[in-house]
């Protein structure tokens, strides 16, 4: 819809609508199916939740989109989105697709390889080992980050 112009970065629609049909179903004497500002609202706050998050983490490692090799994205939501799309909205960077990796179900998939094989359950640990915690909801940062991830643009840093 932002591609198209029939919403504008704000996520307000451009054209004065009120929402937008996806599928008309008054053939089947059903009600439309359609999205509207409540829904528009909805994705922009799990998106800057995910933009504040990212941009935390780069921040908090001191690099930036660049420097980055790989991003993966994991779970349903993630397998069933386009990279391409996702960037548009800034979900995630605006990074090489190359480099954006579906990981499925990763939290099954690992837990799957933990239980059948000691050697990567030993590297799980030495990961463990060496993670850090970060606490998004103490970053000074957060909310201003937060905020500025509303608009419905790509990024890098």
């Amino acid at each position: 819809m932002l591609q198209q112009g029939i919403i504008d970065p704000g996520g307000k629609f451009t054209d004065g609508r009120e929402r937008f049909i996806i599928a008309d179903r008054s053939h089947m004497n059903k009600s439309p199916v359609f999205l509207d500002g409540e829904d528009i609202d909805a994705v922009k706050l799990a998106k800057s939740a995910v933009y504040a998050g990212t941009r935390i983490l780069l921040e908090t490692a001191g690099i930036g989109t660049r420097d980055l090799s790989s991003f993966f994205i994991a779970g349903a939501f993630g397998n069933s989105i386009s990279p391409g799309h996702a960037a548009a909205i800034g979900l995630i960077p605006a990074l090489d697709p190359e480099k954006v990796i579906r990981a499925g179900n990763a939290a099954i998939e690992g837990a799957s390889q933990m239980l059948l094989s000691m050697g990567i359950r030993k590297e799980a640990e030495e990961i463990v080992g060496i993670t850090r915690h970060v606490s998004l909801e103490n970053s000074p940062d957060f909310e201003d980050l937060y905020i500025q991830g509303l608009v419905l643009e790509p990024y890098e840093i």
